[in-house]
């Protein structure tokens, strides 16, 4: 890993003056206009101007590099203060993130599957909770989605305990459907594993019936009875 020292090497001269490719170089709605530096190694500023309201100020360069849509101009573009309490807030970023932060670690069950972060800003997501939703006195009291499958927006959003939060996920929501499935329909004999895999597919009930009803080259249930083998044979064959 490379030190500050070597980082600010490769942006500046001897001089302590910004290499001269970077001249004119653009990160959203700043671009960098002069050779001008302050500070050092990740502190390193530029002098950029905005074209939104055209006035020049120090931008810390690295910032830019990570955010290359910025529009944070502080005569434009102010920073707005945190109105709400701060863990409020950081959970508010983690939601934000696993809807639109590929590498998050748990993008996969968020962006991945289309939920957003329908709110302008984790900012204005606190804001709204506190307004709409209040601020509970036990901080382990987790914020939930209604709809499992609905986005983190205004009206989905709602207090819950650990123990309501894991029973509204996917997998909870299936375990139950795959109980109430066997004592509605046990005549469908697929092999449990085979059941919660459609399920989890988001198959409803008519249409795992249907799948089981119509005709298949491959055995179908614990005893491979519904198959073009069993009672089907002589049947035109499916792809299941």
């Amino acid at each position: 890993m490379k030190d500050g020292s070597q980082s600010k090497k490769r942006l500046t001269d001897d001089c302590r003056l910004l290499r001269l490719d970077l001249v004119g170089k653009k990160f959203g709605s700043l671009t960098i206009v002069s050779r001008k530096t302050e500070g050092a190694s990740y502190q390193l500023k530029v002098e950029v101007i905005c074209s939104n309201c055209e006035a020049n100020h120090m931008a810390r360069y690295h910032n830019m590099r990570k955010r290359p849509n910025t529009k944070a101009c502080p005569s434009c573009n102010p920073r707005v203060p945190i109105m709400v309490p701060r863990w409020l807030y950081q959970r508010c970023q983690q939601q934000q993130q696993r809807c639109e932060n590929p590498n998050h670690s748990s993008y996969g069950r968020y962006g991945a599957r289309g939920i957003e972060f329908r709110f302008e800003s984790p900012n204005l997501a606190a804001e709204w909770i506190v307004k709409n939703l209040g601020v509970p006195s036990d901080k382990f009291l987790q914020m939930d989605r209604i709809e499992n499958h609905g986005h983190y927006e205004p009206g989905n959003m709602k207090w819950a305990n650990a123990v309501e939060n894991m029973n509204n996920t996917r997998v909870s929501r299936g375990r139950w459907r795959f109980i109430q499935f066997r004592e509605d329909y046990s005549w469908v004999r697929y092999a449990d594993s085979t059941l919660v895999h459609l399920i989890m597919q988001g198959l409803t009930d008519k249409e795992i019936i249907d799948r089981w009803e119509s005709p298949s080259n491959k055995p179908k249930g614990k005893y491979g009875t519904f198959s073009a083998q069993g009672p089907y044979r002589g049947l035109p064959s499916t792809d299941d």
